[in-house]
């Protein structure tokens, strides 16, 4: 399920693709997005929330100013 993502201030968040089809033990990718909208950000939090019994996180990886 997914839900409109709230953000302080003017940065906005969203998700990509918003929905995808896939089949039982395929994996898939999500990005979540940050637009800062000329606002400094230093820190985003992100809470995604899906059912335990059907999908299974792997991985994740930080990218643009977010990575080390």
């Amino acid at each position: 399920m997914v839900q409109p993502a709230h953000a302080s201030g003017a940065a906005s968040m969203s998700l990509s693709p918003a929905s995808k089809s896939v089949g039982i033990g395929q994996s898939f990718s999500i990005n979540i997005s940050v637009a800062a909208n000329s606002e400094a950000i230093d820190t985003v939090r992100a809470v995604l929330k899906f059912p335990a019994d059907l999908l299974q996180m792997e991985s994740f990886q930080l990218t643009g100013p977010f990575s080390r």
